[in-house]
């Protein structure tokens, strides 16, 4: 078995996880658990490789991943992050929100099959990104793991009498706009998850639809993520969005594409593209970059002069078009917000989106920027996009 080899493609995979905040804990600690699935999804097995607990493997590899274990959790969770993020900072991951995680809840099988089963009963949809190498459904994985999180904290899921099965609603419809369930039998296999994925159905077809409707007298009902319509548009008549510039521009400096930082750095800056940097380096390299900005005002306020140029555009293209303004659920303060596009380059291709609160008084306020992969994958959970700046297929990815 060559240790390295393995551990290095477990460093790439990582490396793809580490900076997707939905996905991620913070701090650059990914879930164990969520790791594991993005292992099996790109085809590796570590059991092939001797261990019989993914930990075991991880912790075999102390020069390049750290692991910590939550234990205010029942059961415990794990954690992992980079070695060498680990000698930058102290830090401990973010939780998530109260409630088990959809993959700790049950026992789904082979996760890009159950997917893909999901996939093809629903309504025709692009469930990855045109960035990706390999079909894996990445959307739809992240959509069914938070509408669950979703459905569990507003106690949806659906319980039989005797207790033998259970459902909820996934929000997704087929063709004929049916309403889509999961359904599941209790787990048969001791020490594992309770329950066990069944089959997905509708009402009434096929053998899991007829259990669905003879076990359950009143079927579970769809999340709700928000209460009025008017949580779905953006008032143009309460103006621009108050922004915090300093925590668009220098807190989350590594998401803008590497054309804008090359444009906006001090003059006699060293400007090299960070995503070809080893992680430690790329983290040198942002903190130079940072400094640099924050002690050379003039490129800080061209930076900022930039930004409100972007935000300025897109309300005018929400009062051309209020779909403009794209409804997303926003985790960190489970509610919705708005995404709106930032066109920072040209006009006509947006490069990040700016997440958009209300407050209590009706003011706005820009709350950080997301890349537009994320920006998606937090639309998706409400609906579907339907809006030009925000549809797939995109170029996720635009460093020119």
């Amino acid at each position: 078995m060559d240790i390295q080899k393995i551990g290095s493609s477990l460093r790439t995979i990582y490396d793809s996880m580490s900076g997707i905040e939905i996905d991620g804990a913070g701090g650059g600690w990914v879930n164990l658990a969520g790791f594991g699935l993005e292992l099996s999804r790109n085809g590796i097995n570590y059991r092939h490789y001797g261990y019989d607990k993914l930990r075991s493997l991880i912790e075999s590899l102390p020069d390049i991943f750290e692991i910590y274990r939550d234990d205010e959790l029942q059961p415990p969770v794990f954690y992992i992050r980079s070695a060498e993020q680990s000698e930058q900072s102290e830090t401990v991951p973010a939780r998530r929100p109260s409630g088990p995680r959809l993959v700790d809840w049950a026992w789904l099988g082979h996760i890009q099959s159950a997917m893909q089963d999901l996939a093809e009963m629903a309504i025709e949809e692009a469930w990855d990104f045109d960035t990706a190498d390999t079909r894996n459904f990445s959307i739809l994985t992240n959509y069914l793991a938070y509408t669950f999180a979703k459905i569990y904290e507003e106690g949806k899921i659906a319980y039989s009498d005797d207790d033998r099965w259970a459902a909820f609603n996934t929000g997704l419809v087929n063709d004929i706009y049916k309403p889509i369930f999961a359904l599941f039998d209790r787990n048969r296999n001791e020490g594992q998850q309770t329950w066990h994925l069944y089959d997905f159905c509708t009402q009434g077809e096929e053998r899991a639809g007829k259990i669905l409707v003879n076990e359950f007298d009143t079927l579970p009902e769809a999340p709700r993520y928000f209460d009025s319509v008017y949580d779905m548009v953006y008032d143009v008549l309460s103006g621009v969005p108050e922004l915090n510039h300093r925590h668009m521009i220098i807190e989350r400096l590594e998401r803008y594409p590497y054309r804008i930082l090359k444009a906006f750095a001090p003059e006699g800056f060293d400007m090299i593209r960070p995503e070809n940097l080893p992680e430690a380096q790329r983290a040198v390299f942002f903190r130079r970059l940072k400094a640099a900005l924050e002690n050379d005002m003039q490129s800080y306020d061209n930076f900022k002069a930039m930004i409100d140029a972007a935000v300025e555009a897109a309300l005018k293209r929400v009062r051309w078009n209020y779909k403009t303004a794209v409804p997303m659920y926003y985790p960190k303060t489970k509610s919705v917000c708005l995404l709106l596009p930032l066109c920072l380059r040209d006009r006509k291709h947006a490069d990040l989106a700016l997440v958009v609160s209300r407050d209590e008084y009706g003011h706005y306020h820009g709350e950080t920027i997301y890349p537009l992969e994320w920006a998606y994958r937090n639309a998706r959970l409400v609906c579907r996009p339907d809006s030009d700046w925000l549809a797939l297929p995109f170029v996720a990815h635009r460093n020119g």
